[in-house]
């Protein structure tokens, strides 16, 4: 991504996405499980840029309408926003059009937003946009200095299936001293 002194993994499509998103969009949604990494690939992403962040469990909208200093929005675990809420901030997204929103929440994207979404102004990667393939793996490896093979890699895909928390729960145990088997993956 061009961050070269950050050791986070973002995918490139995930962060093409994220800029097309900025650049010609309004609202990034990451949805994925707990472990999957949005929180992190979202903070790495926004890194630098004026950023408010709002808790969904208690969001604070006067603030942010009345804020000059925020260009883009961050709510995370937007899955545990009340109904009422997801509707103030769909009023906020609709308010304030110079802005930008990065939504991130283990469920899909609430109904008053999918019009944003059907008008190609909301830009949605699930899990399966987060998942790692050998490429990332290999980069997160490299990136921990720990030394891998091409057939540790394939091994490690297949027994994490990609998971980002896997893969890198298992690169902190090697990097530990710990060697490679396909019973630390699983542990990890």
């Amino acid at each position: 991504t061009g961050m070269e002194e950050s050791r986070i993994i973002i995918k490139p499509v995930v962060a093409q996405q994220f800029e097309h998103s900025m650049k010609h969009g309004r609202i990034f949604f990451l949805s994925a499980p707990c472990g999957f990494g949005k929180t992190v690939v979202a903070e790495e992403l926004l890194r630098g840029r004026k950023v408010r962040r709002m808790q969904a469990e208690k969001p604070d909208f006067e603030r942010a309408e009345t804020d000059p200093d925020w260009k883009i929005l961050l709510v995370d675990d937007l899955q545990l926003m009340q109904e009422e809420e997801q509707q103030r901030l769909c009023e906020l997204i609709r308010k304030k059009t110079e802005r930008r929103f990065v939504l991130l929440s283990r469920g899909v994207p609430p109904g008053c937003l999918l019009a944003f979404g059907y008008t190609g102004l909301m830009t949605v990667v699930d899990a399966d946009g987060l998942l790692f393939d050998r490429e990332d793996i290999r980069a997160l490896f490299r990136n921990r200095q720990v030394e891998v093979t091409d057939s540790e890699i394939s091994a490690i895909l297949k027994k994490s299936i990609g998971s980002p928390m896997g893969v890198e729960l298992t690169a902190q145990l090697m990097a530990g001293g710990r060697s490679f088997t396909p019973g630390l993956v699983a542990q990890a």
